[in-house]
């Protein structure tokens, strides 16, 4: 995603608990920041993410049913919850929502403006 301030970023997440911001530059990968999410005492891996369009954050979904939110430029998490009991399957990002569906055949709303 294209982001004024930062430039062009991508975002990887893994199983050991960190998503990790790049920035392209020159035909460049260039590691801007590791984050953990091991603040949440019980096994987990990160699953699934969703860049904000135009936007300066992005959402990760765990599988043991956490969402996060992060500002990519405050550097903070702005949203740590768990929004489902089975684990996250998958997680999009439209417009102002982020919508996450789980094993438990459940599907969340993450309104962001509110």
């Amino acid at each position: 995603v294209m982001n004024d301030k930062l430039g062009i970023i991508m975002v990887s997440c893994s199983d050991d608990q960190t998503f990790r911001i790049y920035n392209h530059k020159d035909g460049q990968l260039l590691l801007l920041e590791e984050v953990s999410t091991s603040f949440i005492r019980e096994w987990h891996t990160l699953t699934y993410l969703a860049l904000e369009k135009n936007g300066n954050k992005v959402a990760i979904a765990a599988q043991n049913g956490f969402v996060f939110i992060y500002d990519l430029e405050t550097k903070k998490f702005e949203f740590t919850e768990r929004v489902c009991m089975g684990s996250c399957e998958g997680l999009v990002w439209i417009k102002e929502v982020i919508v996450v569906c789980s094993a438990d055949l459940t599907v969340s709303c993450i309104n962001i403006k509110n």
